[in-house]
């Protein structure tokens, strides 16, 4: 189920499943990025955010070798070259969205223990981050750099645990 609702937050449709549920008066249905980053840290915490960029080779190029690498190449390929696409293989490329561009930056940022509570402290905060978020998993931002970065940093937060409490 969970592994089911990440791939809707890739594919962009977490964020209209929100509003039509609110629609239909279900109120109690959190917005996409309480969602998403909540499934997001579920898979950290469990280890398997490399399910989703496996499930992807597996689909395109048929072998999953390089499963663990792809979130960092996703953000290479955004950050340094600007680019939104990632070449697999021979003519086989990965469109990348704004959507996962927020996933790969969120895997990386989970996954970075070079910084400090303190660092990260200092990065922009929920009420400038959620709202840009919200665009990337609508898949209506065009700037997948700074999908990747907001990803990044609810990464960072999650990892600390300063987004969703650990169960005790």
């Amino acid at each position: 189920m969970v592994t089911s609702l990440r791939k809707g937050c890739v594919r962009g449709i977490a964020v209209k499943g929100a509003r039509d549920d609110w629609a239909r008066g279900n109120y109690w249905t959190p917005d996409a990025v309480d969602e998403c980053v909540t499934i997001l840290t579920r898979h950290g915490r469990d280890g398997t955010l490399d399910g989703l960029y496996r499930t992807i080779l597996l689909d395109l190029v048929k072998d999953d070798a390089g499963a663990n690498t792809l979130a960092a190449e996703i953000g290479s390929y955004v950050l340094d070259k600007n680019v939104s696409e990632v070449p697999l293989a021979r003519a086989v490329a990965l469109p990348v969205t704004a959507a996962l561009a927020f996933d790969a930056g969120f895997t990386n940022g989970y996954r970075d223990s070079s910084k400090s509570k303190a660092d990260v402290e200092t990065l922009p905060g929920e009420a400038a981050l959620k709202p840009f978020a919200e665009r990337c998993l609508d898949l209506a931002e065009a700037k997948l750099q700074g999908c990747y970065s907001a990803g990044y940093v609810y990464g960072l937060r999650a990892a600390q645990g300063t987004l969703v409490e650990a169960a005790r």
